[in-house]
């Protein structure tokens, strides 16, 4: 007698078909319980977006258009390579609903001439929602970098983005996973004059120098593009297209300085501070130089202190 064969299971050959698979018999609770202990699939919320919904807002994203970078992307849409899902927000311009791009304008840049140029037809891009304010889209525009890194001026722009919002350079710092020093410095050269970041978007300046710069004419007669363009004077002769601190040093600039005015507010504010170090000092034992101590401080009397260290360390 011939037992009845069990018929053969029909395994998944998608992700569509996977999802259906692994969800089958399970109820709606039985579902829930499942994605906790991640035992299926889970959907994200990915659309094919036509271009003609995307929105490019001039001046919105940190990052301005890398040519280079979008040609090669070009290529890469032509050939039929795939790319990540673009982040946009929903919003209405003209009374039409458009996806402002919170991240991929390189993308929807390269795409939109890949079908200009006949290369190929493209339906559209995979989109999806951005959820959060427009901080943390700042936030993600500094750390999304679309396969390029930041320039020391876009970040620049970033932080002075959310410090327009209200937030401090030490929740920048946090944020962005780097050091208030290095916030404060940014901060600098985003709130400096449009001359000095033109020489440094064009590269000829590095943002250290200018950064540099700017802090040692502080509190003098010192205009910190007039500095530059000496240093700038100095480098072309060299043949030397970018301004280095060995060219500012030979064209006599000012070595970084804290203005009187500046050390006596620091040490005004922390004069109570003052007193506790020195009955420290008093009662310590001078054998043990290594012992750790502790000084109190009030939050006010950090951030004088932490702004007079910052303003230091350019000298």
């Amino acid at each position: 007698m011939s037992q009845d064969k069990e018929p053969v299971k029909k395994m998944p050959s998608s992700l569509r078909s996977l999802d259906e698979y692994l969800r089958k018999d399970l109820s709606k609770d039985q579902i829930e319980e499942a994605k906790q202990k991640g035992e299926i699939t889970t959907k994200n919320s990915i659309y094919t977006l036509p271009l003609k919904f995307f929105h490019i807002e001039d001046g919105y994203n940190i990052r301005k258009l890398n040519e280079e970078h979008v040609e090669n992307l070009v290529l890469a849409i032509a050939k039929g390579h795939p790319l990540p899902p673009v982040r946009v927000q929903i919003i209405n311009v003209d009374g039409e609903p458009k996806a402002r791009i919170k991240d991929g304008q390189h993308r929807v840049a390269a795409a939109i001439r890949a079908v200009e140029r006949g290369l190929c037809q493209v339906p559209g891009l995979a989109a999806m929602e951005f959820v959060g304010n427009e901080a943390d889209a700042v936030l993600h525009m500094l750390q999304s970098s679309e396969g390029l890194a930041l320039t020391q001026l876009e970040r620049a722009g970033g932080y002075k983005r959310l410090q327009g919002q209200g937030w401090k350079p030490a929740q920048i710092a946090e944020g962005a996973n780097k050091s208030v020093q290095h916030v404060d410095r940014l901060l600098v050269l985003a709130n400096a004059e449009e001359n000095v970041k033109k020489m440094v978007f064009e590269k000829v300046v590095p943002a250290d120098v200018a950064i540099d710069t700017i802090i040692s004419c502080r509190g003098t007669e010192r205009d910190a593009y007039e500095e530059l363009q000496k240093g700038l004077e100095v480098a072309q002769s060299l043949n030397k297209r970018k301004v280095t601190k060995a060219h500012m040093q030979q064209a006599g600039a000012a070595k970084p300085s804290m203005s009187k005015k500046d050390i006596r507010s620091t040490v005004k504010s922390m004069s109570r501070v003052a007193v506790s170090i020195e009955e420290i000092i008093k009662q310590a034992d001078p054998e043990q130089l290594d012992a750790v101590v502790t000084v109190d401080f009030t939050v006010e009397e950090a951030m004088a202190f932490h702004q007079f260290l910052n303003r230091g360390a350019a000298l």
